[in-house]
């Protein structure tokens, strides 16, 4: 159903939507109708109204650093005060370290699973009862295929997408 059909305007939320994958995400669903709003940590709100997304051409971008639970939250209750729900979260937040595995450090592994998994469980956890209590909802996580064949030099972006794969 195209958001047309229906009398509400469908709400989607892509983290990582900067650049790439998220902003191409964020683009394309804003051209047919959706009401996108597109999250990053480098995002910030309209500096001449400190409370409104910033307009870009087919979306909104909203500052929200899935590394940090109270940055989702704030990010999804912007989203909820101004539309009341949110319909579909596209979990893309991401990035990959290129280096080999003995020469990354425990941190750096962290940081990676911190973006990469935790980011992904706390937009779900933040999320998830708003969309119980709509009934309905839609969550799309964006793994990798390098969660199912290891890449070399990429081993804890391979670990931290097969965690997210369901198989």
């Amino acid at each position: 159903m195209t958001p047309e059909a229906s009398s509400l305007k469908r709400v989607v939320l892509i983290t990582g939507a900067s650049a790439g994958f998220g902003k191409a995400c964020a683009e394309h669903l804003g051209q047919r109708g959706f009401q996108v709003y597109g999250s990053s940590r480098s995002a910030c709100f309209d500096a001449d109204s400190p409370s409104t997304a910033q307009k870009q051409p087919s979306f909104l971008s909203i500052p929200m650093d899935v590394r940090d639970t109270t940055s989702v939250e704030t990010g999804i209750n912007y989203i909820l005060d101004k539309e009341e729900h949110i319909d579909i979260v596209v979990n893309n937040a991401g990035f990959g370290l290129a280096v080999a595995f003995e020469d990354c450090s425990i941190e750096e592994i962290k940081g990676q699973f911190e973006t990469n998994v935790f980011g992904v469980v706390r937009v779900c956890q933040a999320l998830i009862p708003h969309m119980r209590k709509q009934k309905q909802g839609v969550i799309v996580i964006v793994g990798s295929l390098a969660g199912r064949i290891g890449i070399p030099f990429q081993s804890a972006y391979s670990a931290s997408k097969f965690a997210l794969d369901k198989k």
